[in-house]
């Protein structure tokens, strides 16, 4: 991938899963990787203690630009269906769709289908205490137009007081 004119080899951090008694040896294993100069290391799916340490080891968040959303009532709509059931959800999903609920839904992320008439838009998030981090959506038409009429039922369905969506899902909208 070509990241501020040069090019770097990439490797997404996911599902490293260690054994309780090795997690303070496996930092060992990733250190050699952080020091590398051409190797651009992500993590789209860590759960908080990993998020941490990530941070720790110099890690960013990758898009700086973040809309901070709030519930707010008056725009609310009945007309949009929240489904939150992994096996439920599949009917309605295409096999890609499938695939990525099977990569990144069992690692403590939030996997939501939300329906409106004919029309649905699939989102990943990280729930942190106080906020729901929107990092993915199939249909960011949708998530656009739509984003208004089903805030409100989406933060109180997660239990959070605010969403955090990357810039780069909303383009300006």
């Amino acid at each position: 991938q070509l990241v501020d004119n040069q090019y770097l080899l990439c490797c997404n951090l996911s599902s490293w899963i260690v054994k309780e008694a090795y997690r303070s040896h496996s930092i060992m294993m990733l250190l050699p990787l952080v020091r590398k100069k051409n190797l651009l290391l992500t993590s789209y799916s860590s759960n908080d203690v990993t998020y941490e340490l990530y941070k720790k080891l110099g890690f960013k968040d990758s898009c700086s630009d973040r809309r901070v959303v709030y519930p707010w009532p008056f725009y609310s709509s009945g007309q949009y269906h929240l489904l939150t059931d992994e096996n439920r959800m599949r009917q309605s999903l295409s096999p890609d769709e499938q695939r990525i609920v099977n990569d990144h839904g069992m690692f403590g992320n939030e996997v939501i289908l939300i329906t409106h008439l004919q029309d649905s838009c699939l989102i990943l998030a990280v729930k942190r205490k106080k906020y729901l981090k929107i990092y993915y959506v199939n249909n960011r038409d949708f998530l656009q137009r739509h984003l208004r009429f089903f805030r409100t039922r989406l933060i109180r369905s997660c239990g959070v007081k605010k969403l955090l969506i990357d810039e780069c899902l909303l383009e300006g909208k």
